[in-house]
């Protein structure tokens, strides 16, 4: 099977969270997860509707517009997704 490249799917800032205390890992000095479950975005991010279907920025300049002044305490992602559907043949 060919797998096919990713393709880039949009731009999001996180606040870097520094590693939680149930994570048992020396290795691990911060995390910034996708969702807003241990890492946030901005406040209010959603509200400005300037995100794509799947919630990233289509551009860093719209990204950098919903952050205005706040922009050095975020950490700058890109995201990527393979395109591939994966079926269960079992059933």
């Amino acid at each position: 099977m060919n797998i096919p490249e990713p393709k880039l799917v949009g731009f999001f800032p996180k606040l870097p969270c520094p590693k939680p205390d149930w994570i048992k890992n020396d290795t691990v000095k911060e995390i910034c997860s996708v969702s807003d479950c241990i890492s946030e975005g901005p406040d209010n991010w959603i509200d400005e509707w300037k995100h794509n279907d799947i919630g990233f920025y289509n551009s860093e300049e719209i990204m950098l517009q919903v952050l205005k002044k706040s922009q050095e305490r975020y950490n700058f992602f890109a995201y990527k997704l393979y395109p591939l559907i994966f079926i269960d043949r079992a059933n």
